[in-house]
């Protein structure tokens, strides 16, 4: 989930984690273009290097490409759905203003329940990482507007090509980035047996650096 730059490592396998957080961002600010307010941040621990990561990268865009939204105070679940429910639901309580949320940390279960509690009117544009079966759940219930995923496929296919590359000290090959949004929901085959499930999701591709 997070390069250690400062210490021995040769190469680091995995999202650009800014990269990502500047994706979500985009997309986040594109969906409430017309709804002027705050966003709300739901991270797991401001202490995590991923997170601080994702943080800065959703900030640079967000300051430089929709200025008319406006940032909250960031909510620390600790990556425990029931914290997140309870913290996000106080926090929408309290600021009817909220119109998006992006939440960069475990705990999107959480997210779930405290925006399942608002009227339709009400509810904010949600843009989160992982996707799992309670966040397709979420994509097919219009509860989430968004995923960012990681293919852990792909990550390890070029981990072991990295390492191959390193024993045998020749140049490794920088994987790249790469995101997909795809604008119209599709049928997709579910990882989890007996269900198919459509699709509005970003995919973030693992880069070698």
């Amino acid at each position: 989930m997070s390069d250690l730059p400062s210490s021995a490592r040769q190469h680091f396998v995995g999202i650009d984690n800014v990269q990502a957080g500047r994706t979500a961002a985009s997309l986040l600010g594109r969906f409430c273009r017309w709804r002027s307010g705050r966003i709300a941040l739901v991270a797991g621990s401001m202490l995590v290097r991923d997170h601080v990561e994702r943080t800065l990268g959703f900030e640079q865009v967000m300051r430089e490409e929709f200025p008319d939204q406006s940032l909250s105070t960031v909510i620390e679940g600790l990556d425990d759905q029931d914290i997140v429910a309870e913290r996000l639901t106080e926090a929408l309580a309290a600021d009817p203003d909220i119109v998006g949320i992006y939440s960069f940390g475990a705990g999107n279960r959480g997210v779930a329940r405290a925006i399942s509690t608002l009227p339709a009117k009400r509810r904010p544009s949600v843009v989160v990482h992982e996707l799992t079966k309670c966040s397709r759940d979420a994509l097919i219930e219009d509860v989430f507007d968004a995923v960012i995923h990681q293919d852990e496929v792909r990550e390890i296919e070029v981990a072991l090509r990295t390492l191959r590359a390193l024993a045998d000290r020749v140049q490794t090959i920088d994987a790249g980035e790469r995101a997909l949004f795809r604008k119209e929901v599709e049928a997709e085959t579910s990882h989890f047996p007996g269900r198919t499930y459509p699709t509005g999701s970003v995919t973030g591709m693992p880069s070698a650096v």
